[in-house]
């Protein structure tokens, strides 16, 4: 079975379809049940993962984050720790306890939050 976080962003909508296609059982992490998945939900802002949640799993896409957002970094610095940090090491470490053999984690620039240039803004 494989297992995704993000399967309703841009890049994970994607996947699953190709997943689907391709005739993988598909178990997928997200704030709300899915009607056509088996879902575990959490919302990594505000929840910790659930400790079965790996459970019969081979492969975990882990594809969720916290990005994009406009606002100043600094004020948001917690919200990001919480979502890209804290929930993806929780993520491996409940990989590890269930023998995942695969985990693969998908993130981007913005995962950091905004950078400040050499002026300070």
């Amino acid at each position: 079975m494989i297992f995704v976080t993000g399967a309703t962003g841009f890049i994970g909508q994607r996947l699953v379809v190709r997943l689907k296609a391709q005739g993988e059982r598909l178990k997928i992490l997200s704030r709300s049940r899915h009607a056509e998945f088996e879902t575990v939900v959490c919302d990594l802002q505000r929840e910790v993962i659930p400790d079965g949640a790996l459970e019969g799993v081979d492969t975990v896409f882990h594809l969720a984050g916290f990005a994009h957002d406009l606002r100043d970094a600094s004020e948001l610095e917690e919200l990001y720790r919480k979502v890209n940090v804290d929930a993806t090491v929780r993520l491996a470490e409940l990989a590890v306890r269930a023998g995942v053999k695969r985990f693969v984690f998908v993130s981007s620039v913005k995962a950091g939050g905004r950078g400040r240039n050499r002026w300070g803004a």
